[in-house]
């Protein structure tokens, strides 16, 4: 493991960047810039059904909220849209406002999720980009131009967040969050207002956030100074915190992901959990600690109890697993690094998307890797009591 003055220089350093360390290169998203309501949108960007019902062309697998994939027409007197793309129509009536008492509620994942490939805008509703307040920008708004990213979370109720206890610590304090954090829920692209490539209208929502509760199970410090960087084990055992929000999320690329009992897990006495997808705005090279704009993912299995003990032993002897974690084993190369603390591992039953994992505090650059995510199931009747499930 690095020493303690790299791994506390390295966190200075990137604290201000959700991060995935991808080690498989991938392209950057491109997003679709939306035609002006001034001007007919260009001729390539347009698409058209069978039926002749018209749409238009937006890059990802999938069409936001209030708009309709259509079928990929056939023969040369339709128009079609390019690889990569879909082609989506926007629907007749409004989209309902989300329903409060629902979770979960999402697209399937691909049958193979290539690791360090680009998210789609929307694709993951659950996730939300924690920003805080740049030097300087203290008598400034809370807005995207005054705060930069630090952390990932999911929300798991109607104003709620769920993160690692450190993402608190960002600014000047746990006890000044209300000064200094603010969520992005339906987050993408973290360098500017996401606008659905159809209507122009902006997705993702800039909320406040009016205090953090954090486990009291884990060992927390009065200040970030005081945190033991060189101890893995106590700076992620028991890492959960919840984040109150100051107004209720309202976007149309946000929706809460369900709690682990909600629905069924897939796992049997000794199986992994699986279809579980994590996602962050990487750094690929830790040499530059150049960032992403847009979240990458990628696919892990979730093994819990004596069987996580046992890849403990195999996979990390040297590595003292925290209270509370669970062990996850990436489908490739994929390293979880500085800055991805907070972020969710999301796992799809066939029905609904649960929250089963927080990405912990890992230093990647230590050469050991991380086999460990903090296990949301030990934490549940905590989080239930909190925010009033």
């Amino acid at each position: 493991m690095a020493n303690t003055w790299l791994l506390k220089r390295a966190l200075q350093t990137v604290v201000p960047y959700m991060v995935i360390c991808l080690t498989l290169a991938a392209s950057q998203f491109t997003g679709t810039t939306p035609p002006s309501t001034a001007a007919p949108p260009k001729y390539n960007n347009l698409c058209e059904s069978v039926t002749g019902g018209s749409g238009m062309c937006v890059q990802g697998s999938a069409c936001s909220p209030g708009y309709t994939q259509m079928a990929s027409p056939l023969g040369p007197y339709f128009l079609v849209c390019s690889s990569g793309s879909v082609c989506c129509v926007q629907d007749t009536a409004p989209a309902p406002a989300p329903d409060n008492n629902t979770c979960g509620v999402g697209n399937p994942p691909m049958q193979r999720v290539l690791n360090g490939q680009d998210a789609s805008p929307c694709e993951f509703p659950f996730a939300v980009s924690i920003r805080a307040r740049t030097i300087g920008s203290t008598n400034e708004a809370l807005d995207l131009s005054s705060t930069q990213p630090v952390c990932g979370g999911v929300l798991v109720g109607e104003g709620w967040v769920l993160t690692h206890p450190i993402c608190c610590y960002s600014g000047r304090g746990r006890d000044n969050v209300s000064l200094d954090l603010v969520v992005v829920a339906g987050e993408y692209d973290v360098t500017s207002p996401d606008l659905d490539p159809v209507s122009g209208l902006q997705t993702d929502q800039v909320v406040g956030v009016s205090e953090c509760i954090i486990n009291p199970d884990f060992e927390a410090p009065d200040s970030i100074d005081q945190f033991r960087f060189d101890n893995f084990a106590l700076m992620n055992g028991n890492a959960t915190a919840l984040l109150r929000l100051a107004e209720p999320v309202r976007s149309s690329c946000a929706s809460q992901a369900c709690l682990p009992s909600f629905v069924s897990s897939g796992q049997d006495a000794n199986g992994p959990v699986e279809q579980c997808v994590f996602l962050g705005w990487g750094i690929s090279d830790l040499q530059s600690f150049a960032t992403s704009n847009t979240p990458k993912k990628g696919m892990v299995k979730i093994y819990k109890d004596e069987v996580c003990d046992y890849l403990t032993r195999v996979l990390a002897p040297f590595l003292p697993r925290p209270d509370g974690s669970a062990c996850q084993v990436s489908s490739a190369e994929t390293e979880v690094c500085v800055g991805d603390h907070g972020g969710p591992v999301m796992c799809y039953d066939g029905a609904q998307w649960s929250v089963q994992a927080i990405l912990p505090l890992n230093f990647c650059e230590s050469g050991i890797p991380n086999p460990f995510v903090i296990d949301v199931s030990r934490f549940e009747p905590w989080i239930r009591a909190t925010i009033g499930l």
